[in-house]
């Protein structure tokens, strides 16, 4: 009996009987669908673990390479040069559907686009304000994290402003311990840690919503997180747990996978406790989940709602490991929000207020100066109500300005200050983005019922009900939503894709397998950057107190006149300045930069009289680094002879002096690496 083209098109006894044959036939030999599916899987799980080491390979690759300071300048300032490299460079690579190939261009081009800010930072020796200093040194806040962050290296614990974000300097001491004090590796591994964590979240929105919404939020993160690229600030470790957190959360959602909500809500968690911010997007998360993994009949999940609150308070208890791992016992996290409150209380006029109507607090003690800046702000509150309703007021109306002035919630989204053009597009982008925002955000009220909708409508009251605890007048173009940025994005792409007709009916409905035969995407990565990211932030600090410990090393006396100081060489770590004309760049032992334009650089530096005149004066032949007095775990600006550093690492004996005018400069006139000895004897600190 010959088969007929299609099952319907037999009799019923026909049916019956070709049903039975098949079971027979489906029993008696294997199922090679499985069996290709098996084999399938493991080559797509070998190609996720390969991938992300070729495309580090090409990362670093592309640090190394002498490209013209043009194109990465470009990449670092211009908004009009990203839209383009994104559209012709990332579509593409996010919409090719290989199962090896197509995450193999994704993370590589990623990559590649991160990593070109950061060698212009470093072929440029670009100094920008609050920052960097030569393209390689940290500066204001980023100096006192790196200081710190080389104090837990020497045994001495955090001061008041590292142990206000503990588990971002803490990360960045392992780093500099597991790179042997070197700057520039550290750095180059912070970026590209950052940039995979945002390749996850976008595959996990290509996979909802598609190729140009996933190209929508990668585009956004990197505008955001360009300007902290080369630094050593927080937001690097905010943004990447950031990024995982709602990569989790977003796949839990479309999955239906409680335990992965679950894991992205620790791990949202951990993000505010390294960068805070939006807080108040952990209770709306939170109230989210319960009411959305609800048993049927039920109003809320009682499940979920435990889980979630363990979940939140294991991020804080970490923070808190933290905090009593690296600091004294008087070091308080999150100190810094009483300069906001007290701003709030005053009518929103910004956290330097207090410090402007009372200058007698710059003599107390961080903590000291805490206590008695919320007191201040009670009294403040007292005096007038009003004031604070108007502070938070404020605050929501610079949230919602196009206005890069005013610290709108795409601020970041900065054009070349130079060219005309390019802060025209910027503008535009910014009241663009607010625009389509706005439009997801009704398209996901119009939605709500599906949990991907659901899930950013409770993300955004969050952030929204954040803002006036936040205000963007003291975001600094919202660096202090660093946590957050990711759910900002993701309501853009959102809107983008619901503002196409032919999307919009499909927008919310899961991809199965977008460029993965297995569907867990890039789950795997996510998995190996989380495990990196809680052994950094645990592990690291832990073996390093219980290894590491002050220490003093006997050595003959320095000559009259002159006092000693030991420090680590820490490779990598040096700003050299060289002769007009000498090519710049990466050294091993850090980074030669002109001495031209080291002073260039200087003009865009804070007016810091003292320590300003002292970089001013610095000249060619000599290396500068910030480094920690092994003795006493003081930070000082070293400067040594540039012939007499030694390029591999250890501890350098330096005799000479410091300056005059900035206690902080240690002249070193003679220099000497130490060789390594039992000579040692453990000192207090």
């Amino acid at each position: 009996m010959p088969l007929k083209s299609g099952l319907w098109y037999n009799t019923p006894s026909e049916t019956l009987s070709l049903s039975a044959y098949a079971i027979h036939i489906r029993m008696k030999q294997p199922d090679q669908t499985q069996i290709e599916r098996s084999h399938f899987s493991m080559f797509s799980l070998l190609c996720l673990v390969s991938l992300p080491v070729l495309a580090f390979v090409l990362y670093v690759c592309l640090l190394l390479a002498d490209l013209p300071l043009s194109i990465l300048l470009a990449l670092r300032y211009s908004l009009l040069w990203v839209l383009v490299s994104t559209a012709l460079l990332l579509y593409p690579a996010y919409r090719y559907r290989g199962v090896c190939v197509g995450p193999l261009l994704a993370v590589s081009l990623t990559l590649c686009l991160f990593a070109l800010p950061l060698s212009a930072l470093w072929r440029g020796g670009l100094t920008e304000p609050f920052f960097v200093l030569g393209g390689l040194l940290p500066w204001s806040d980023a100096n006192n994290y790196y200081t710190d962050a080389q104090r837990l290296l020497a045994g001495y614990d955090f001061s008041a402003i590292a142990s206000q974000r503990p588990i971002a300097t803490a990360v960045l001491s392992s780093l500099l311990g597991l790179t042997g004090d070197n700057l520039l590796i550290s750095q180059a591994l912070l970026v590209a840690l950052t940039a995979l964590s945002c390749v996850v979240l976008a595959y996990e929105v290509r996979r909802s919503h598609g190729s140009f919404a996933a190209v929508v939020v990668l585009a956004i993160m990197f505008l955001f997180y360009r300007r902290f690229i080369g630094t050593t600030m927080t937001e690097h470790v905010g943004l990447s747990l950031g990024c995982l957190g709602l990569a989790l959360i977003w796949r839990g959602t479309y999955r239906w996978r409680q335990a992965l909500v679950l894991a992205g809500l620790l791990l949202l968690s951990l993000a505010l406790n390294a960068r805070a911010g939006a807080f108040f997007l952990l209770p709306c998360l939170l109230l989210w989940g319960a009411v959305v993994f609800r048993p049927s009949g039920a109003r809320l999940s009682w499940r979920f709602l435990v889980g979630g609150l363990g979940a939140i308070v294991i991020a804080f208890v970490i923070n808190a490991a933290v905090l009593a791992l690296v600091s004294s016992d008087n070091e308080v996290a999150f100190s810094n929000f009483s300069y906001t409150l007290y701003g709030l209380a005053a009518g929103g006029e910004g956290w330097w207020q207090v410090l402007h109507d009372h200058p007698e607090l710059s003599t107390m003690t961080e903590i000291e100066r805490s206590q008695q800046i919320y007191q201040l702000a009670w009294q403040t509150f007292l005096a007038d109500p009003t004031k604070l309703l108007i502070g938070f007021l404020r605050a929501i109306a610079s949230y919602i300005s196009p206005i890069r002035g005013f610290g709108g919630a795409f601020s970041f989204m900065a054009g070349d200050p130079d060219n005309l053009l390019d802060r025209t597009v910027a503008f535009f982008c910014r009241t663009g983005s607010l625009l389509i925002s706005l439009w997801g955000l009704v398209f996901c009220y119009r939605q709500r019922h599906q949990p991907g909708c659901s899930l950013l409508l409770a993300a955004a009251v969050g952030i929204l009900l954040s803002v006036p605890l936040v205000p963007p007048i003291d975001a600094d173009s919202m660096r202090v939503y660093a946590a957050t940025i990711p759910v900002s994005a993701a309501i853009v792409a959102v809107g983008c894709t619901s503002a196409l007709a032919k999307r919009q009916r499909s927008s919310e409905q899961p991809v199965a397998s977008s460029g993965s035969g297995t569907g867990t995407g890039l789950l795997p990565l996510a998995g190996a950057l989380v495990t990196v990211y809680i052994s950094l932030m645990l592990l690291g600090p832990l073996v390093l107190r219980a290894t590491v410990q002050p220490l003093e090393r006997a050595s003959q006396p320095c000559a009259a006149g002159q006092e000693r100081v030991l420090v680590q060489a820490g490779p990598g770590s040096w700003l050299t300045l060289v002769a007009a004309g000498t090519a710049q760049g990466p050294t091993r032992t850090g980074l030669s930069i002109t001495d031209d334009v080291f002073r260039q650089g200087l003009t865009r530096f804070p007016d810091i009289a003292a320590v300003a005149d002292e970089f001013a004066r610095l000249p060619a032949g000599v290396a500068l680094s910030k480094r920690v007095n092994l003795v006493d775990g003081r930070g000082l600006w070293v400067v040594v002879p540039a012939d007499q550093l030694p390029a591999h690492g250890g501890i350098l004996e330096l005799c000479g002096s410091p300056a005059q005018d900035a206690s902080a400069f240690w002249y070193a006139e003679t220099v000497v690496l130490l060789p390594a000895t039992n000579d040692e004897r453990e000192v207090t600190p």
